[in-house]
């Protein structure tokens, strides 16, 4: 059974938060004079976020307004951001593209105190950090303005499962926010009961039942914005490709397919690109279909080991799996691959492969080949980091 046995203090997290702004400012200043494109266009000119008014606050609350319609999904914070940067900055958006990247940085210092928090080493955990915040399928994700519900989205979610255990009433009304930014911040509840469930009983002030409560909250609010989003989602419904459905076969490979070619482009950053559409897996001998059946057969073996012994490394391999299953082709949408979408599972997948790292390292029999090993892996990270 794993503890969260360390933390990163207040201060530590807003140098580190700091640096990385600094740093990703670096990354992303030739994206930082970039015009509005694609949904931009639509999202950030509705009528209701030019100007702040109660009429208007209205307007975005509502689950039935235009407001909704124009940004495809009950997301009231992400409309209410954009309204306070078009208040504060009118349309300059070389503003609006720092705001993005200042979610960003806040995201990945955010994700290194929580690494800390459950258990990874801080060199680790930081060397990660970075890996996050220089990883390139994060581009779309930060520098396309309308990705702010993203961004935000995350890293009020990773806030909530921070604060959590100290101040349960404050990270409930995180993860809350979080899904009105974005419903794909909902990742945070089975994370959240995963890390409940293997805790050590002596790290938490409260009793095992009045944490379960407390899972219980979460998983109501979850419920209650459902209520408001799934409508909308069926509204939108799903864009069904005729040689899927007419080859459920094909269909099968092809979303494996697809996620072999997501875990290809996490592990090594190639394969990014503004549009995708890979080709359907129509032979059984497409390695592409092969390779991601052994991956996730991989992945799936892993999870359910920490899961049977408990371990805090079984929450980010659920993460990783919860935030790619909305987006994992098992029901079709016009988009079959985007960068964006590793977003939410690049978290997952970084801390999964660092806590078995861990205990792989753990179990190399001298110092020498331990330190061989961690000098290896850092290479490696630093190596997808500016690839």
């Amino acid at each position: 059974m794993s503890g969260m046995i360390n933390h990163v203090s207040r201060r530590e997290t807003l140098l580190l938060f700091a640096f990385d702004f600094a740093i990703a400012l670096l990354l992303y200043w030739p994206a930082l004079h970039g015009t509005p494109i694609s949904d931009d266009l639509a999202t950030l000119y509705i009528p209701e976020l030019q100007t702040l008014s109660w009429e208007h606050l209205r307007a975005i609350l509502d689950p039935r307004s235009p407001v909704v319609e124009a940004l495809f999904n009950y997301a009231p914070l992400h409309a209410l951001l954009h309204a306070l940067e078009i208040a504060l900055f009118g349309h300059d958006f070389f503003a609006f593209h720092v705001v993005n990247v200042a979610c960003h940085a806040l995201v990945s210092a955010l994700l290194v105190a929580l690494f800390v928090r459950t258990g990874i080493p801080r060199a680790a955990a930081l060397l990660a950090g970075f890996v996050f915040l220089a990883h390139p399928a994060c581009v779309e994700a930060v520098a396309w303005m309308n990705q702010l519900k993203t961004t935000s989205a995350m890293a009020l979610a990773i806030g909530a499962l921070l604060v959590h255990q100290r101040r349960p009433a404050a990270g409930a009304a995180l993860f809350a926010l979080s899904l009105l930014a974005k419903a794909q911040a909902a990742v945070a509840l089975p994370v959240l009961a995963v890390l409940e469930w293997t805790r050590d009983p002596g790290t938490s002030r409260a009793g095992a039942p009045r944490r379960w409560l407390w899972v219980a909250a979460w998983a109501a609010l979850f419920a209650a914005f459902a209520l408001f989003e799934a409508p909308v989602l069926v509204g939108l419904g799903t864009a069904e490709r005729e040689p899927f459905a007419s080859d459920r076969a094909l269909h099968l490979r092809t979303a494996i397919a697809i996620a072999g070619r997501y875990l290809a482009m996490a592990a090594t950053g190639a394969g990014v690109s503004a549009l995708h559409e890979p080709p359907a897996a129509s032979s059984w001998l497409d390695p592409w279909w092969i390779g991601g059946a052994l991956a996730l057969a991989a992945l799936g073996a892993r999870t359910a080991f920490a899961l049977a012994r408990r371990r805090t490394e079984a929450a980010y391999w659920i993460w990783a799996a919860a935030s790619y299953a909305p987006v994992s082709q098992v029901l079709t949408f016009a988009a079959m691959m985007s960068d964006r979408y590793l977003y939410a599972v690049l978290p997952g997948l970084l801390g999964g492969a660092l806590l078995a790292g861990r205990d792989a390292f753990a179990r190399l029999p001298s110092p020498q080949l331990r330190r061989r090993a961690a000098l290896a892996a850092g290479v490696a990270a630093l190596a997808l980091a500016v690839a």
